[in-house]
């Protein structure tokens, strides 16, 4: 497990923090997220391995609602 973490571009969190700076913290390895995502997409073009690319679309889209979620929910002013 140690590897992994040293591997990793998110790094864990040992305290508690507010929910707000929690969103805050989690919509930025969300978008830490998306940018591998596409780096693994590119590759998997360039390989032309189409299931890959596919699941990859698949999660890229996944990201992208989840990061509009947090986004919505760190806005400060509501319409």
């Amino acid at each position: 497990m140690e590897r992994y973490s040293e591997l990793s571009d998110i790094k864990g969190q040992v305290m508690i923090p507010r929910a707000e700076l929690m969103f805050v913290e989690l919509l930025s390895d969300n978008e830490k997220m998306m940018n591998c995502l596409n780096d693994c997409i590119l590759a998997a073009k360039q390989e032309n391995n189409y299931g890959i690319e596919n699941y990859i679309a698949e999660r890229l889209d996944a990201h992208a609602k989840h990061g509009w979620m947090m986004r919505s929910i760190l806005k400060k002013e509501r319409a």
